[in-house]
């Protein structure tokens, strides 16, 4: 696994050994950073389901200005503080130990432009994560929300608050983008 563009492109990033996280390939990876490029500098992240912290990181090497990364696993968040320390990273990041909810909730009237959600398979948690983002006022006004999730599972194109912006299968993997409307102005740029 490694960080595929930006200021640290190439450097390699380190793994949870198991099978209790699925890391984002860096095909999925990239084709996700390809949709949502200009969406990311200056940005302010949230990573819920860190895992790795792959997907905050790679934000970071591209432009983002901050990323708050959320797992409830020690191991994770381990993990996590290793890739930041060997990308030079850990000035722009937080890392909270906790599950995504109270941490949604701690981090209540926060903005985030960009939101990562990677939870895992079977939990199905994509609707509700939606909900509580709301609920907790955590996005920016046209923030963007990432979901990955099995593709054998199809995520809904209308949803209250967020207009559907796209889906890509990659394998198993999919890719579902939503924006926070505000307004009437919910296309991608681009």
């Amino acid at each position: 696994m490694r960080v595929i563009a930006g200021s640290k492109r190439g450097l390699k990033l380190e793994a949870l050994e198991g099978f209790e996280t699925r890391p984002t390939t860096d095909r999925v990876k990239e084709a996700l950073f390809n949709l949502i490029q200009f969406e990311i500098q200056g940005a302010k992240a949230l990573d819920l389901f860190g895992g790795s912290g792959a997907l905050g990181i790679e934000a970071l090497s591209r432009g983002a200005e901050s990323v708050v990364f959320v797992d409830q696993s020690r191991a994770s968040a381990r993990v996590i503080k290793r890739n930041l320390e060997r990308a030079k990273f850990e000035d722009a990041a937080k890392i909270l130990i906790q599950d995504w909810e109270s941490a949604l909730s701690q981090l209540e009237n926060s903005e985030f432009d960009l939101v990562f959600v990677d939870p895992p398979y079977h939990a199905a948690l994509e609707s509700l994560v939606l909900e509580k983002l709301d609920l907790y006022n955590l996005l920016s006004e046209d923030a963007i929300v990432v979901i990955e999730h099995p593709a054998s599972r199809a995520l809904p194109e209308v949803f209250a608050g967020y207009s559907f912006l796209k889906s890509r299968h990659y394998g198993m993997t999919a890719l579902t983008l939503y924006r926070r409307h505000f307004n009437d102005n919910s296309n991608l740029p681009g």
